[in-house]
């Protein structure tokens, strides 16, 4: 697996603006630091349809991996691994409601526009008659 990150190059729209957003940039010791490989970044970025998708679709498996961690404490250690979930799931509702609103903007009232999908046939005021 590859992890790797440019700083230089956020703005990309691919594998380094991903690490970015999410916050997962330390690649110097990735079994230590990183939660994403590149080729995980990449597969996601290819079978989504926007950037953000494709971070929803990440951190999604992020929360699906950091479920079952629970916090510990041993004697003066304390480790809170809850917070990690809480902290993505967080990230996961505001991409959730950030992609909702977009699409309710891009798609019209129904979620017609730039759709297949055929119109509606009745509409406000058709069977008025006018005199």
């Amino acid at each position: 697996m590859i992890f790797s990150y440019d700083a230089t190059k956020i703005a990309d729209g691919s594998l380094n603006q991903c690490r970015f957003e999410l916050g997962d940039v330390f690649t110097e010791n990735p079994e230590r630091d990183s939660y994403l490989s590149d080729e995980e970044i990449l597969e996601a970025l290819a079978s989504s349809k926007s950037l953000k998708h494709a971070e929803l679709k990440l951190v999604e498996s992020l929360l699906f991996r950091f479920a079952y961690e629970v916090d510990q404490e041993i004697r003066e250690a304390k480790w809170n691994l809850s917070d990690r979930f809480a902290h993505f799931k967080a990230l996961r509702d505001k991409l959730k409601k950030d992609l909702d609103a977009e699409e309710i903007l891009n798609g019209g009232a129904f979620g017609l526009r730039n759709s297949k999908v055929r119109p509606p046939i009745f509409r406000v005021g058709m069977h008025d008659v006018f005199t």
